[in-house]
Parts: C-alpha cells; sequence; structure tokens
C-alpha cells in the first residue's frame, strides 16, 4: 500500500523528501517492533478496540458499495468488506473461542499467501525472486507462529499481525527513501517499481504542466473467459489467470492502453503461442529462453475488428500524456515478448502506472486528494492486485481490477471514508447546535419559572 501511494505522489516528490520518508520509515518499523514484542510478552497497549471500530465501519461501507458493480469484482469487494466485518465482530465480541478463531484466520491467511508465493517463485522464477522466496519464507514463519499458542498467546494475534504489516512496510519505506536519495530529477517511479521493465534506458522521464489531456486514457482489457469459445467455469482461475475451452485450449485474455489518435499500446506474440495445457507450465516460467518475437497493434479499431471488442474498458480524464508517449517510445522500440515477464498486460499495467505517476501530488488540492485516497477501501484492493502481479505476473484480470480500484482511487464514489467523516462532523455539529439550543432554552424556562 506504501508503494501504491509513493507512485500516486510521484518520483519527483519522494526525491524531494526522502529524509522525511525515511524517518517515517524507521518509526513506522520502530512501532511495528514495539507492538510484535508486547504482543510476544503478552502485554498489549495497541489500541484494538478502537481499530476493530474502524475495520468495522469500513467492512459496512465496503459491502455498501459493492453493490454497484457486477460479476467477480462485486464478489472481490463482497469478500473483503465480509472479512473485514468478521474480524471486527470477532475481536470486539467477548465469546470464549474468538481469540482462537481469530488466530486461525491470520495464521490460515499468512500461511496462504506465503505458500502462494514460494509457488509463485518456483513456477514463474521472475527476476529478483530470491527477495521474493526470503520475504514468503518470513511470512510462513509468522503464519506458524500466530498458529501455536507459545510464544504468541492467541489473545495477541492481531496486535501481532498488525505489527508484522508495521515492519514490513516500514522497512519497504527505509529501502525506497535510501534509493530516493540517489535519484536524479524526472526519475519514474513506476519504473524503478515495475518488475516487468529491462532497464536498458534512462529511468527519467519528461512531465507535462499539469493540464488535462484533451481526450482520455482508456483501459482495454478482454478477459479470458470473453475471449475464449465454449470456456469451462473455474472460479477465480478463469478471472485471474486462463480459461480453458471443451478442447483444451487455454486462452490468457488481453489488455491494451489507448488514447484515442494519439497512442495505442498493445502487445502481442509476432506468432501465435501455443496454449496447449502441455506447454502451458513451460511458457510461464519468465527466462529467456522462453522470450519470442512480439509485434504491437496497429489501433484499437483494426485490432476489434479483425479479433473481437474488449470485454471491459475503463476512462481515466486525468493523466501524464507527455510522460505516457515518451515512456511508450521506448518501450515499444524492445519487441521480445515473453509470456509472464513482458506481456500484454504487464504493458498495459505499467502504461498505466506511468501515466497515473503523481497524479495525487498534481491535483487542485494535494492534501485532500492524499487524505481521500488514504481513507478509501480501493488503496487495499489496488495494493492487493499489485501484490499479486509482483508475485507472479500482470494478467488481464488482475490488470481490470487494478484499474477500477485506481479509478475510484483518483475519482473516489459519493460514499467511503471521506464521506463518513464529513457525515460525522456534520451530525457533531448538530449535536453542539442542540446541546446550545438546550441551553439556551433551560436558561429561559428557569427565569420564566422565578
Amino acid at each position: 500500500m506504501i508503494r501504491l501511494m509513493l507512485l500516486l505522489l510521484g518520483g519527483d516528490f519522494v526525491r524531494r523528501r526522502w529524509a522525511v520518508l525515511l524517518v517515517a520509515g524507521l518509526v513506522w518499523t520502530g512501532i511495528g517492533c514495539w507492538v510484535v514484542v508486547d504482543s510476544i510478552e503478552g502485554v498489549v497497549y495497541f489500541p484494538i478496540h478502537l481499530f476493530a471500530s474502524f475495520l468495522a465501519l469500513d467492512g459496512l461501507i465496503t459491502l455498501y458499495t459493492a453493490r454497484r458493480y457486477r460479476g467477480a469484482t462485486r464478489r472481490l469487494r463482497y469478500f473483503k468488506g465480509a472479512a473485514s466485518l468478521l474480524v471486527a465482530i470477532l475481536i470486539l465480541a467477548a465469546w470464549s473461542y474468538d481469540d482462537f478463531i481469530l488466530a486461525l484466520l491470520f495464521g490460515i491467511a499468512f500461511a496462504i499467501d506465503a505458500i502462494l508465493g514460494i509457488a509463485a517463485v518456483r513456477v514463474v522464477g521472475f527476476s529478483g525472486w530470491r527477495l521474493s522466496l526470503w520475504f514468503s519464507i518470513a511470512e510462513l514463519g509468522a503464519a506458524i507462529l500466530i498458529l501455536l499458542p507459545y510464544p504468541v498467546r492467541y489473545s495477541a494475534t492481531v496486535p501481532y499481525a498488525i505489527g508484522l504489516w508495521f515492519i514490513f512496510s516500514g522497512v519497504n519505506l527505509i529501502l525506497l527513501a535510501r534509493r530516493a536519495h540517489a535519484l536524479p530529477p524526472d526519475t519514474s517511479l513506476a519504473l524503478l517499481l515495475s518488475r516487468g521493465y529491462r532497464r536498458t534506458a534512462s529511468t527519467a522521464l519528461p512531465s507535462d504542466d499539469g493540464t488535462n489531456p484533451p481526450r482520455p486514457l482508456i483501459v482495454h482489457v478482454w478477459t479470458p473467459m470473453g475471449a475464449s469459445e465454449d470456456p469451462r467455469h473455474v472460479p477465480l482461475v478463469d478471472r485471474y489467470i486462463a480459461a480453458v475451452d471443451r478442447n483444451g485450449v487455454i486462452s490468457t485474455g488481453h489488455a491494451a492502453v489507448e488514447v484515442p489518435e494519439t497512442l495505442y499500446a498493445s502487445f502481442y506474440p509476432a506468432t501465435e503461442i501455443d496454449h496447449s495445457a502441455a506447454d502451458f507450465t513451460r511458457l510461464l516460467r519468465a527466462t529467456h529462453e522462453n522470450d519470442i518475437a512480439g509485434k504491437f497493434q496497429p489501433s484499437y479499431a483494426i485490432e476489434s475488428k479483425d479479433w473481437m471488442e474488449s470485454t471491459a474498458s475503463l476512462e481515466f480524464p486525468r493523466y501524464d500524456l507527455v510522460r505516457l508517449q515518451e515512456f511508450f517510445a521506448r518501450y515499444r522500440a524492445d519487441t521480445t515478448y515473453n509470456l509472464t515477464d513482458r506481456n500484454c498486460s504487464t504493458t498495459t499495467a505499467q502504461c498505466l502506472d506511468v501515466a497515473l505517476e503523481g497524479a495525487l501530488w498534481r491535483h487542485p488540492n494535494p492534501r485532500w486528494a492524499v487524505v481521500q485516497a488514504l481513507l478509501n477501501p480501493e488503496l487495499v484492493i489496488a495494493s492487493q492486485m499489485r501484490h499479486r502481479a509482483e508475485m507472479m505476473t500482470w494478467t488481464p484480470g488482475l490488470v481490470l481490477d487494478y484499474a477500477r480500484a485506481m479509478r475510484l482511487i483518483l475519482d473516489p464514489p459519493p460514499l467511503g471514508w471521506t464521506t463518513i467523516v464529513r457525515w460525522m462532523r456534520h451530525l457533531a455539529h448538530r449535536r453542539r447546535a442542540r446541546r446550545r439550543w438546550r441551553r439556551r432554552h433551560s436558561g429561559a424556562t428557569a427565569s420564566g419559572a422565578v
């Protein structure tokens, strides 16, 4: 989540304030260590019930706003809202087995995430896999400690998990701050944080003057189910990985970025890849032996006419067109295609990140935009999509959910944390006004009685 926020603040913001970020990372890590040590010692000072109250409110907001979506997007937000509400209820309730249930839920969640990370390293073998492997091993060790009754007591499970999150995010912030200290001007964080970008060129990109482009940026997505003929439904797999038709042919879908009459970023293998089940596992390795020649489609009109219309499309009215054009001009100079390291979805995600980098700080009211983003539940959704993509690879399903969450971060929905804050401030103002009226009224009544 911290990486995503820094991306939306921009490389120049991070470079100029690297010392502040370094101190914040040290403080963040110190708080995490303090919470973890207290949890192990059985003395918990963390305001757990206040945290549970905010978690419950976040779950209710997510459940309410999930009604606006359809399909897997709705189910994902229902799951997030229900999970947040369930954890909050278990924390606030006084049941005899709630601590054990919480430990079981958190331990299983940590273990699943760690196993998925280790499996991704084993199957994909992407660049930088060693760091991801050590992170997954550390997460698996944390899961084991949570599930064991000692040294972390079940009653301290939630503070322990929160402390670990503080530590991991604080260390991440420290590493980013140290790297930011040496960054030259106009350095793109989107390129530094991207796994699939092959840094043969400079990571410095020019930026525009902050004016809105005349035409919106459009993200086109062909989901695996929508791009496959007579597919067999497999929950989650056909949404985020691939769909298999009746003949056993695998479809991974497609994704592209378009600025009408200006730019079209749609990367595709020059020759059709055999997506049979026998070769699919081999093709998942993000190694050079799976590199093949790729090609860029000329326009959405031509691609949709030759194939089919996109399953979904999302528009972004505010973005950095100059930076996007410069990045894509460099990117398309290399036509190397790799199914898991440099594919259509990684191209789309990187173009989107470059275009939206610094969007919060370019906002007319940047500080309020940052507060809105931090209070927006969609920030967690977008962060999770990025985390999954970094552990495996970008897929059309991940790109679609990521783009939807990013659009809602930059253009918050009517009901969200910020709306709730405004509503609570309005209620507090009305309550104070009512108390003043009652005092005046009671004083007038007392004077009349005398």
